[in-house]
C-alpha cells in the first residue's frame, strides 16, 4: 500500500487539499508523515486536513511524537500550543509557552529563533514577557524598542507602543531620519498621530532642552503637511542645537516641494533677515526668489508686473553676492523670464551668451545654457539655429540625461514644423532612454504622431501639421494665435480623430490666459465625448486640478480627485489624484 500511494500519490493527494476533500488528502498524506525527506513537503497540508476533519487528539498525538523525534523544532511546539488550545486546553498550551520563556532566561542565544516562530505564530503576549525579562536581567529598558513597539501595535494599545517608538529613537539618535521612517509602519491612523503628537508636545514642555523631542514634533507636522507649524519649530530646534538654520532651511525646501510657496517664502524671508552671516544665507536668499518664481509662474494668468520683480530680485542678488558658480544659475534664470515672458529674446540671448564665455562654469551648466538659448531661438522663429545648438549638445553629452533631453528637443522641433518621419527617428531611438520621463515622454509623442498619420489620408495628415503648429505657438507663449489655429482645427476638420487633443490643448491655452470656465467647458466636453479615449483621464485631471488651485474650490476639487480615482484607477495619475484628495479631506499622509 505504501508504495502504490508513493506512486503518483502526492499531486493525488494535492488535488484532494485544494478540492478541500481533506478526507481523502489525508489518506494520501498518512503515507508520507514518516518518510524525514518527504516530511517537509506534507506537514502542513496533512496538519491542516486533521484540523479541518476536527481529529485534534490524531493532531495532539502526531505533534509530540514528533516533538520527541526533533525536540529543537519550534514549529512543532508552536503548532501543538495551537492544537491545545483547538482543544480547551489551555493550561496545556500555557505550559508550552512558559517552557519557551524559561528557555530564552536559561539559554539567551535561543531567543531570536524562539521569538520568531512566536512572532509568526501571534503569541506576542509570550513575546512581551521574553523581553521584558532580558530588560530586567541586563537592567536596560531600551532594548528591543521596535519589537516590543510592533507588540503593543498588535495589542491596540497605542500609548504603550508609542513610548517604545520614543526609546528607540532616544538611543539611537544617529539614526533618527531612518527610525522616523520606520515609524511610518506603527503610526497608520489620525488617532495614531494625534495620540503621538500630545505625548512628544507633553515631553517638550517637561523638557524643553531636550531637542529630540522637539525634532519629533517637526516630523510629525511634516507628515501632517502643516508647514507652517514645523517652521515654528524648526526655530527652537535650531536655537538649541545651533544649527544656524539648516533645519529651518529643510522644513522650506519641504514646503516648497509640496507647493505650499506661501510658507515657504516666509521661512525663506526669515532665514534672510536672521541668518545674515550664516552659511544658509545665499542659499536661503536663492529659494526665496526661486520659489516666488515658481508661485508666479503657476498662477495665472502670469502677471507681467511679478516677471519684473523676478528679475530685479535676481539682480539684486547676483550684486549681493558676486558672480560666482553659486550665482550664475540666477543669470540663467533672468534670461529665460526675458524671453519667456517679457518678449526681450535679444536681451535674454545676450545674458546667456555671456554667461557663456565664463571658463569657470560647469560643462553641464554650459550645455543647459545651449540648450536654452536654442528654445529663445525657436521663439523668434528661427529653427535653423535652435536646431545647431540642440545638435551641438547632442554630440557633447552623449548618452547623458542632458544630451537625451537635446535629442527630444530636437525631435519636438521636428515635429514642430511638421518633419514626422525625421521626429521619429530620434523618438525610436529616445524610447530607450534610461530616464523614465524622457522615454515615456518620446513615447507619448512616437504614439501621437503613428496615430494621427497611420491612414492614408491628406486631411488627417494637414490636421496633425496645424495641431503642431499650435503647440509651437503655444511654446512661444503666443495663446491667441495658438487659440485661432485650434479654432481653425475644429472648423475646417471636423470629426477628425485629432479632436480631443484639440480640445485639450484649447483648455490649457484657457488656462494660461485665465479664462478658467472656458478651460472647464473644454475638459467638460472631453469627458461627454472622449472620456475613454487616450485624453480622457488628463482632462478629469486638469479639471480636478483647475478646481484646487486656480478656481480655489476645495470641496469641489476634492469631489473631483475622488470621482477620478473611481473612473480612472489605472491612469498614470491615480497615485497622485489618491494623495490630493486624501491632503483635501484632511488625511495624515505617510
Amino acid at each position: 500500500m505504501y508504495s502504490n500511494a508513493q506512486k503518483g500519490g502526492l499531486p493525488l493527494g494535492d488535488e484532494y487539499y485544494q478540492n478541500g476533500e481533506f478526507a481523502k488528502a489525508l489518506t494520501i498524506y498518512v503515507n508520507f508523515i514518516e518518510d524525514e525527506k518527504k516530511l517537509p513537503f506534507v506537514y502542513d497540508k496533512y496538519l491542516n486536513c486533521l484540523t479541518k476533519l476536527r481529529k485534534h487528539e490524531d493532531s495532539e498525538l502526531f505533534l509530540k511524537k514528533l516533538i520527541k523525534k526533533y525536540p529543537n523544532n519550534l514549529t512543532y511546539k508552536t503548532d501543538l500550543i495551537q492544537v491545545y488550545y483547538l482543544q480547551g486546553k489551555n493550561n496545556d498550551a500555557q505550559k508550552v509557552l512558559d517552557k519557551f520563556v524559561k528557555t530564552c532566561k536559561d539559554d539567551a542565544a535561543q531567543t531570536p529563533a524562539i521569538i520568531e516562530v512566536l512572532t509568526k505564530k501571534g503569541y506576542f503576549s509570550t513575546c512581551k514577557t521574553i523581553y521584558l525579562n532580558e530588560r530586567k536581567s541586563q537592567r536596560n529598558d531600551f532594548i528591543y524598542c521596535l519589537e516590543m513597539a510592533e507588540i503593543f501595535k498588535q495589542e491596540k494599545n497605542t500609548p504603550a507602543m508609542i513610548q517604545e517608538l520614543i526609546r528607540v529613537l532616544m538611543v539611537n539618535q544617529n539614526d533618527k531620519d531612518f527610525l522616523k521612517s520606520r515609524f511610518q509602519e506603527y503610526i497608520t491612523t489620525e488617532e495614531d498621530f494625534e495620540s503621538f503628537e500630545k505625548e512628544v508636545i507633553t515631553r517638550v514642555q517637561e523638557e524643553p532642552t531636550q531637542y529630540l523631542y522637539t525634532d519629533l514634533l517637526i516630523w510629525i507636522h511634516l507628515q501632517k503637511k502643516d508647514f507652517y507649524r514645523a517652521f515654528i519649530q524648526a526655530k527652537s530646534y535650531d536655537k538649541l542645537t545651533k544649527m544656524q538654520g539648516n533645519k529651518i532651511l529643510e522644513v522650506g525646501k519641504i514646503a516648497t516641494e509640496n507647493k505650499d510657496y506661501e510658507t515657504a517664502i516666509e521661512i525663506f524671508d526669515y532665514l534672510t533677515r536672521e541668518y545674515k552671516t550664516s552659511p544658509v544665507y545665499p542659499t536661503a536668499r536663492k529659494l526665496k526668489i526661486e520659489t516666488k518664481e515658481i508661485w508666479v509662474k503657476n498662477t495665472f494668468p502670469i502677471q507681467t508686473a511679478n516677471i519684473r520683480t523676478l528679475i530685479k530680485d535676481y539682480e539684486n542678488l547676483a550684486t549681493e553676492l558676486g558672480r560666482t558658480q553659486e550665482t550664475i544659475e540666477t543669470v540663467r534664470n533672468r534670461a529665460l523670464l526675458y524671453a519667456f515672458y517679457l518678449n526681450s529674446k535679444d536681451t535674454a540671448i545676450a545674458l546667456l551668451n555671456e554667461t557663456l564665455k565664463y571658463p569657470w562654469i560647469p560643462r553641464e551648466f554650459a550645455s543647459q545654457c545651449k540648450l536654452d538659448l536654442g528654445d529663445i531661438y525657436l521663439l523668434k522663429n528661427e529653427s535653423w539655429e535652435s536646431t545647431l545648438l540642440y545638435s551641438q549638445v547632442e554630440k557633447e553629452q552623449k548618452e547623458t540625461l542632458i544630451g537625451h533631453e537635446a535629442k527630444l528637443k530636437n525631435a519636438k522641433l521636428s515635429y514642430y514644423t511638421g518633419q514626422f518621419a525625421y521626429a521619429q527617428e530620434h523618438l525610436d531611438v529616445l524610447k530607450l532612454a534610461t530616464t523614465r520621463e524622457i522615454a515615456n515622454d518620446a513615447l507619448d509623442l512616437s504614439l501621437f504622431i503613428l496615430d494621427n498619420t497611420g491612414l492614408d489620408d491628406d486631411s488627417t495628415h494637414e490636421a496633425l501639421n496645424q495641431y503642431a503648429q499650435a503647440e509651437l505657438l503655444l511654446f512661444q507663449n503666443n495663446f491667441k494665435a495658438a487659440s485661432q489655429k485650434l479654432d481653425s482645427i475644429l472648423l475646417n476638420f471636423k470629426d477628425n480623430s485629432i479632436e480631443d487633443e484639440v480640445c485639450f490643448l484649447q483648455a490649457k491655452v484657457f488656462r494660461k490666459t485665465g479664462e478658467f470656465q472656458k478651460a472647464i467647458s473644454k475638459l467638460e466636453s472631453i469627458g461627454n465625448k472622449f472620456k475613454s479615449d487616450i485624453y480622457g483621464d488628463d482632462a478629469a485631471f486638469l479639471y480636478a486640478e483647475i478646481f484646487e488651485n486656480d478656481i480655489k474650490d476645495k470641496s469641489k476639487a476634492e469631489a473631483l480627485y475622488n470621482k477620478f480615482i473611481i473612473d480612472f484607477p489605472s491612469s498614470i495619475y491615480s497615485a497622485e489624484a489618491r494623495k490630493r484628495f486624501r491632503l483635501l479631506r484632511g488625511d495624515v499622509l505617510n
